[in-house]
């Protein structure tokens, strides 16, 4: 941070948030009112970065999750359809209602499955949602923040009129 180059800006805040800060200063946490609004800036970017990069991390492990439950719940009805054919094959009461049995399990889990993938790209279209947001909220703040500094470099000091000037 030393050497680089700084800009002015301006800001209004609560005056609590201002309290606060003045109760940090006095405490020696920062040095001073600048210190203090370039570490928060910078904690606040750093962390919506981060935050941006964890989402977007556990979209992809949603993608692989979705992937793994499409491919179980693939197998288990190619079970569940070898047994009704091995149950029309047999002629054995006892076997035909041990099949029968297995092959409601089978079905009952196969709802289970299919109530978790939708669950898991449920989670993985809200997960796509905030990261959106995140993201625009971060847009958006840039964009303000790009807008002031353009507004302080268009204004040149005595640029302005004398009080007394009218048009």
């Amino acid at each position: 941070m030393i050497g680089e180059a700084r800009i002015h800006i301006s800001a209004k805040i609560p005056s609590e948030l201002h309290d606060l800060m003045l109760q940090r200063i006095s405490e020696n946490k920062y040095k001073d009112k600048t210190d203090c609004v370039t570490v928060s800036l910078e904690n606040e970017l750093c962390n919506t970065q981060q935050e941006t990069k964890r989402n977007t991390d556990k979209s992809h492990g949603r993608d692989t999750e979705i992937e793994e439950l499409k491919h179980v719940l693939q197998e288990k009805h190619g079970e569940i359809e070898r047994l009704k054919v091995e149950l029309l094959q047999t002629s054995n009461p006892a076997e035909l209602i041990e099949l029968r049995a297995r092959s409601a399990e089978l079905e009952r889990h196969n709802e289970t499955l299919k109530t978790e993938l939708t669950k898991a790209e449920r989670d993985k279209e809200d997960l796509k949602t905030a990261h959106n947001n995140l993201q625009q909220t971060h847009n958006n703040y840039m964009a303000q923040m790009q807008t002031l500094i353009t507004q302080k470099a268009i204004e040149a000091p005595g640029a302005k009129k004398p009080w007394w000037q009218f048009w």
